[in-house]
């Protein structure tokens, strides 16, 4: 039986015996949740689990074309049918796991994390997660780790694609276009947008779905050709042996668990290493060895078929041990975890799940209805009319407003491109300084706002070529900061400049010259990277610290060439102990606010201080001024944490507030006031 007006040529015996049940594929399904756990649980060892998620993506094209296709020429398909047994599949466990985390959350979480929540389960019940982590991307965001439910952003795309690719499916079906034509075209537009954006805004491609359908249209690929009685077109892939082909398949995915980094860029061309693997193992077909023996053993068939509430369960607990432990957490904890999520997931699949699954369509009317509930309730939350328990704690409010403090670019700096690179500027003075740097440089800038606006016109304008982890350091380089990359040839043609007389750089040098601090930094020199931390396979991190301190000397050195001004501005005191939110302290029970003095000792500065010399020594020998916040926030025995009243100075570990910058911070002031303005002022 074939239906040609389609454009679908389907041998239905055949199509039956492609659709029934396959075990291996939850067996695939297993490895797939597997990698992604042992990724978020140890990810040192297992440094590409990431990519069980791209799996996913695959499998559940493969799964869906199927049904999909085989419906539409048997002249059975429904679209009200299909989302009914999509709610009946997704909505129970998603349901059941907003739950916890909204109870749990409650208990846990600051008044300001719960309203974050808030607005991640708002965003989870319209699947839309994806889209709201995209516009929370930003270097002062909130860790990965502390947001409950940041692995729903893949559920996001998958549904959006289940919205989306049923329709065109069915427009296809209804206008007797062809349908290969629409999978091919669809897959090569979407994985062209995945690499043309991967290094314009790596975000975009990672989350949104437009540079990810690819992956789940690769899977519906596969389900055309295996479906299609083309005998012409599967000619050369029939002679592949099946076993040849899932041994490569599982060879490469266990090869990528263990060795792809996720600082690559991903996805990208990357992204072939997991998605062909799982289309040469999907391709082979059940009776495969592999697949027959390996991937359809009752194990792992067990563990693919409970792989939904497990992944839904596994984050959710790893991030609450994250936000109770912020430290490094023990492995026994970790394991108790992993534990827990199957515990959990066993219990949801067959007391939930399956339970629902069985029922009638009219049960997808009260899930709907609960998960129109539980987005009314997240929006409660987000607008704060729901309040987490910590809401109650007396002076929470005072570290609530210090956390996340920030006002940088603030609103009179003016955004400008210079070759392609993004800069800030401000006044218009002729005479300017260049402030080059990362973030904490850029804390500076309401000190400058201030002279700005009480100084104005006589004081000096500024220009700011920084940005979040962008190391001011020529050759070293992060592939997590891509859009660092052309700082430093932004910085050394901007000194070409007559009006910019003078230059402040500054950064948070610990994190570029501490080789014993966990880094993927590294330093570049004739096509090759070194990386700057003890720690890595080279384990060369101290023999090329010298040359990025080199690469800094000759710097300065052509500052000098072009007759500027120089200011070394050297790193405010870092650590936990500056951290606002370490006058907290919570267990599983709770928050719970303890006493912190507002001084540490100044011995903090002791694992930096061979790096506090060693920039002062390079700065000496180019004639460069330094200015040293340390003078400032302490002073022979202790340094600050909090004002007198009892404010926090600290908005995190290593940046300080807005309003302590404002105020107390004046070593820019003999930056950009001339002499007789600096003297008739102060």
């Amino acid at each position: 039986m074939t239906h040609s007006k389609t454009g679908i040529h389907l041998s239905m015996s055949h199509a039956y015996d492609q659709t029934q049940y396959r075990p291996d594929i939850d067996g695939l399904r297993a490895i797939a949740v597997l990698a992604v756990i042992a990724f978020h649980a140890f990810p040192d060892y297992f440094k590409g689990g990431f990519i069980g998620v791209d799996i996913f993506f695959v499998i559940s094209g493969f799964l869906i074309s199927n049904i999909l296709l085989k419906e539409m020429v048997q002249k059975k398909f429904s679209l009200i049918d299909f989302y009914t047994r999509r709610i009946k599949r997704i909505f129970p466990a998603l349901l059941l796991v907003l739950i916890a985390c909204l109870l749990y959350g409650w208990l846990l979480l600051l008044p300001n994390e719960f309203a974050q929540l808030g607005k991640h389960i708002l965003s989870a019940t319209g699947f839309i997660t994806n889209f709201t982590l995209y516009q929370e991307i930003g270097y002062f965001n909130s860790r990965a780790e502390l947001k409950p439910l940041l692995h729903l952003w893949s559920l996001g795309i998958e549904e959006q694609f289940y919205i989306i690719w049923p329709l065109l499916l069915f427009l296809v079906y209804r206008w007797k276009l062809l349908t290969l034509a629409l999978i091919v075209v669809g897959l090569m537009i979407s994985f062209a947008l995945n690499i043309f954006y991967l290094t314009s805004d790596p975000e975009f491609t990672f989350y949104l779905p437009l540079t990810r359908f690819w992956e789940l249209m690769l899977g519906s690929l596969i389900s055309y050709f295996m479906l299609v009685k083309h005998d012409k077109s599967m000619h050369y892939f029939n002679k592949i042996n099946p076993n040849i082909l899932s041994g490569i398949g599982v060879l490469i995915i266990m090869m990528g668990v263990f060795y792809m980094e996720n600082t690559l860029h991903f996805p990208g061309w990357w992204a072939l290493v997991p998605t062909l693997s799982a289309l040469f193992i999907i391709s082979a077909g059940q009776n495969a060895y592999i697949n027959r023996k390996l991937l359809a053993n009752k194990v792992l068939v067990f563990i693919g078929l409970i792989s939904f509430p497990l992944y839904l369960w596994h984050w959710p607990l790893f991030s609450f041990i994250k936000i109770v432990n912020p430290q490094e957490s023990q492995v026994l904890i970790t394991i108790a975890a992993i534990f827990l999520s199957f515990t959990l997931a066993i219990a949801t699949y067959y007391f939930v799940e399956k339970p629902i699954r069985s029922k009638q369509k009219i049960v997808a009317i009260p899930l709907i209805a609960g998960m129109v509930a539980m987005a009314l309730v997240g929006y409660m939350m987000t607008s704060e009319k729901i309040l987490a328990q910590s809401s109650k704690i007396s002076g929470i409010d005072n570290i609530i407003q210090a956390v996340g403090d920030w006002d940088y670019p603030g609103v009179r700096l003016k955004r400008s491109q210079f070759e392609g690179r993004k800069l800030f500027s401000q006044g218009n003075n002729p005479e300017k300084v260049l402030f080059i740097g990362d973030s904490n440089v850029e804390q500076y800038s309401p000190r400058i706002d201030k002279l700005m606006q009480e100084n104005e016109p006589d004081i000096k304008s500024v220009i700011f070529a920084s940005g979040g982890g962008c190391p001011p350091i020529p050759n070293v380089y992060s592939d997590s900061r891509i859009k660092c990359a052309s700082l430093m040839d932004t910085a050394q043609t901007l000194l070409e400049d007559p009006k910019i007389t003078t230059i402040v750089l500054g950064a948070l040098w610990f994190k570029y010259f501490d080789t014993q601090r966990p880094s993927d930094y590294y330093y570049l020199e004739n096509g090759q990277r070194y990386p700057l931390y003890s720690e890595t396979e080279q384990g060369n991190g101290e023999i090329y610290l010298e040359k990025t301190y080199n690469a800094l000397d000759n710097f300065f050195q052509l500052m000098n060439e072009n007759n500027k001004k120089i200011y070394l501005l050297m790193s405010i005191p870092m650590g936990e102990e500056f951290d606002p939110l370490n006058r907290l302290e919570r267990d599983f029970t709770g928050v719970k606010l303890i006493n912190n003095t507002h001084k540490v000792s100044k011995n903090v500065l002791m694992p930096y201080q061979d790096i506090r010399t060693k920039l002062r020594e390079v700065a000496l020998r180019n004639g460069v001024t330094v200015l040293d916040p340390v003078d400032i926030l302490c002073n022979d025995e202790s340094c600050l944490t909090a004002t007198a009243q009892g404010w926090p100075i600290y908005r995190d570990i290593n940046h300080l507030r807005p309003f302590y910058v404002k105020e107390y911070i004046t070593f820019f002031d003999e930056v950009l006031l001339s002499a007789n303005q600096h003297n008739s002022n102060y």
